[in-house]
């Protein structure tokens, strides 16, 4: 079968050569991808303490580069901003519907001062996956007492399911325990 063009030992070997070479192929990386790269390499930072900047280091772009050279990881900015509020707000979606499923919630508080000095109270709740921390509030000057610290836990779950059940359209809401 003759093709188009002229053949003639030189288009012939040409044609021998190219059927044999071998296609390179470059890797590519969907946007759908890299976001999904860009928020689980955030969470590493969030969940392991690390520092927002890890990524930005030499040796770790290079290791990086090894897994996939088409990816660039996110800098400490954008760990800092965009990607800590969408992990954020996954994070506290999954430890709501879990403390939102406690039949009976075992509440651990304590008063401190943050890095600020400003007085605040952290309220852990423990469940059968372990404790979670799950508020931090600015308190003031205000005296924790039993009784304070009791109206404001009924506030925060309260608010906190009402939050929830406006953002949620498949949550189920139980009531508030008294």
């Amino acid at each position: 079968m003759r093709q188009k063009g002229v053949d003639n030992s030189i288009t012939l070997e040409a044609r021998e050569l190219s059927s044999a070479q071998r296609r390179i192929k470059f890797p590519k990386l969907l946007p759908e991808e890299k976001s999904k790269l860009n928020l689980a390499f955030a969470k590493v930072c969030y969940v392991q303490s690390l520092p927002f900047n890890i990524y930005e280091s030499k040796t770790m772009r290079d290791a990086i580069s090894k897994l996939n050279p088409t990816y660039k990881p996110p800098d400490g900015k954008a760990i800092a901003t965009e990607l800590l509020d969408v992990a954020y707000n996954t994070f506290k979606e999954r430890v709501d519907s879990i403390i939102h499923a406690l039949p009976h919630l075992n509440i651990i508080g304590n008063e401190n001062t943050n890095i600020n000095h400003t007085r605040i109270f952290n309220i852990s709740i423990h469940t059968d996956h372990g404790a979670v921390h799950w508020l931090s509030e600015d308190i003031g000057h205000e005296q924790m007492t039993s009784m304070n610290i009791a109206t404001k836990f009924h506030h925060w779950m309260y608010e906190s399911r009402t939050e929830s059940s406006e953002t949620s359209t498949a949550a189920v809401q139980t009531p508030v325990r008294q």
